[in-house]
C-alpha cells in the first residue's frame, strides 16, 4: 500500500495494513491478528505492536514518525511471539516460521511531505557570537534529516525554530591544567500560521572538561550536547503534532 502524509501533522489519514487470508475461492479479512510494525531500512528500533480490527485493518501509528526524504518502508509482520506465545520455544509451527524465514509480512510505502522551517540561532561562546555555530548545526543536521527543509524566506516557512546556546568559562585546576566550561541550550519551535509555540526543550549547566585549554573543554561540551540532542530531544520532536 502507498500512503502520503504530512510531517509532524495530526491531520493525516490513518495508515494501515489490511490483514487477509486468501484462497483460490475467496479472500477473508482477519480480526485479532497480532502485527508488529517497524522500519526495516532505518537505523532505529522504533516499532509498534497492534491487533487487527474486525475489518482486518491494523492501524499503524508510527507512520507519523516516518522521516522525510525518499519513500520510506514500514514492514507489517505477523508478531509470532504474541501469536504462538513468547514462551512457546518448542512450538513446531513457530519454529517453522522462524527458521525458514517465512513469517508473513507486507510493506507499507510512506511518502512524507516536509515542512519548511525558518531558523533564528543565537550562539554565544564566552560572551561572543559564534561564527561556526556548532550546536545550531547539530540541531539543523538532525532536523533536516527527519522533518524540515530550511528556507531563508520567513514568509514561506511553516515553522520558526529558535536555538539559543551559551557556553561560559568555569573553573581551572592549574595543578592538572584542567579547564571546565558550562553549556546552556534551548530550542523553541513555533507554528508561524497560528503564532503558537508548539515545542520547547533544552538543558543547562552541561559540563565540559578537558586539559590544555578552554577551547578543548568547549569541544568536549559540544560533543556531550550532540549526544544529548540526538538521544533526548530529537525523539521528543518526533512526537509533536502541528
Amino acid at each position: 500500500d502507498n500512503f502520503q502524509i504530512n510531517a509532524l501533522s495530526s491531520d493525516n489519514e490513518p495508515v494501515f495494513a489490511k490483514i487477509k487470508y486468501r484462497t483460490n475461492l475467496e479472500t477473508q479479512n482477519l480480526a485479532g491478528i497480532p502485527v508488529i510494525f517497524y522500519f526495516p531500512e532505518l537505523a532505529t528500533d522504533i516499532n509498534e505492536k497492534v491487533i487487527s480490527k474486525s475489518n482486518g485493518d491494523a492501524v499503524c501509528n508510527i507512520a507519523n514518525m516516518t522521516p522525510k526524504g525518499r519513500t520510506q518502508i514500514i514492514k507489517a509482520e505477523l508478531n509470532i511471539d504474541d501469536y504462538f506465545g513468547a514462551d512457546a520455544a518448542d512450538n513446531f509451527l513457530k519454529l517453522m516460521f522462524t527458521e525458514r524465514g517465512t513469517i508473513p509480512y507486507g510493506n507499507i510505502n510512506i511518502e512524507v511531505n516536509e515542512l519548511l522551517a525558518y531558523l533564528e540561532p543565537e550562539e554565544l561562546i564566552f560572551g561572543k557570537p559564534s561564527v561556526r555555530k556548532p550546536v545550531t548545526n547539530i540541531f539543523k543536521s538532525e532536523l533536516s534529516e527527519s522533518f524540515f527543509s530550511f528556507t531563508n524566506d520567513k514568509k514561506s516557512a511553516d515553522v520558526l525554530i529558535k536555538i539559543t546556546t551559551s557556553i561560559v568559562e568555569g573553573e581551572k585546576l592549574d595543578q592538572y591544567n584542567l579547564h571546565t566550561v558550562y553549556l546552556d541550550c534551548n530550542i523553541s519551535i513555533s507554528d508561524l500560521k497560528s503564532g503558537m509555540e508548539i515545542f520547547s526543550d533544552g538543558f543547562s549547566n552541561l559540563k565540559g572538561m578537558k586539559s590544555g585549554s578552554y577551547s578543548n573543554a568547549t569541544e568536549n561540551a559540544i560533543e556531550k550536547a550532540s549526544a544529548k540532542i540526538k538521544k533526548e530531544i530529537i525523539p521528543v520532536i518526533r512526537k509533536i503534532n502541528l
